[in-house]
């Protein structure tokens, strides 16, 4: 059973953005990122959200992947301003360091 979203959500459409550093083959450091963008925002399996505003408006977005140098990567992700509830706290770290 997928996570139906039929029901039209509220979204500004403003988001903000979070670099990541991550360490490890390319292939690791896209799926960390991946798995950060559905992690902290919809925190539940993305392949059981179906298609519709939490798909498109919800999770997290990788607006940039770059190699940085030997297993470093750095990967950008973008956010809802919504996911916050307005209070940035969880997100207070300009940038993270992550290793696989």
């Amino acid at each position: 059973m997928k996570l139906d979203s039929s029901n039209k959500l509220n979204i500004s459409g403003d988001r903000f953005s979070v670099t990541y550093s991550i360490w490890g083959s390319e292939a690791e450091a896209r799926g960390i990122a991946s798995a950060i963008r559905v992690e902290e925002t919809a925190e539940f399996p993305e392949d059981l959200i179906g298609k519709g505003d939490i798909r498109e408006h919800v999770l997290g977005q990788i607006v940039d992947f770059q190699h940085v140098d030997g297993n470093h990567y750095q990967a950008v992700l973008s956010f809802a301003i919504e996911i916050t509830a307005l209070n940035c706290c969880s997100f207070s770290m300009s940038s993270m360091a992550i290793s696989a």
